[in-house]
């Protein structure tokens, strides 16, 4: 079957064939951004979540090997995070945080709990990794204003508890 065109030899689309398919992407942009930025947004948690796990198992790894204590500092101000060792140098501990990763972006520390010391929201924090294979039990509470992820360090275990809440885990009784 043969198309009937007004102008012979030229084809293409109406306008309302073209405003139809307009319309339906535009129907499908609608419902895909929400989920696409829902996605971003718990990326963004996930690696940070991954990159101070990851960072805990080579120090606690390293400290176990080296035999000397190793360090995870938080800048929660800053929103920064290096690592150090018992024996550094000042000159070398200052380079370290000179050159201090920043958390992905629109991701922060909202607290750290600590075992024996409570919660800080501010300053600098540091969780101790002991070169007998241990390491100071903390939390660390990280949030991206929509939602809040726990990342659990537990003295004698060998890994990290990842929680997709808010837990106040050495919560003190009254």
């Amino acid at each position: 079957m043969k198309m009937k065109n007004t102008v012979p030899g030229q084809r293409g689309y109406t306008l309302i064939e073209i405003s139809v398919v307009i319309v339906l992407v535009g129907v499908i942009l609608l419902l895909a951004v929400p989920r696409v930025q829902d996605a971003v947004s718990s990326d963004r948690m996930r690696t940070a979540v991954r990159n101070l796990t990851g960072a805990a198992r080579d120090l606690k790894a390293g400290a176990v090997r080296e035999q000397v204590d190793h360090y995870l500092h938080l800048d929660l101000d800053r929103r920064l995070v290096w690592n150090s060792r018992d024996d550094m140098t000042a000159e070398v501990r200052t380079a370290r945080r000179s050159q201090a990763r920043p958390l992905p972006s629109g991701v922060r520390v909202a607290d750290v709990a600590l075992a024996d010391e409570g919660k800080k929201n501010q300053g600098e924090v540091v969780i101790r990794f002991f070169s007998q294979g241990y390491v100071q039990p903390a939390a660390i509470h990280l949030t991206d204003e929509e939602r809040t992820m726990t990342l659990i360090f537990q003295p004698f275990l060998s890994t990290f508890e990842v929680k997709d809440s808010y837990v106040d885990v050495w919560q003190k009784s009254r």
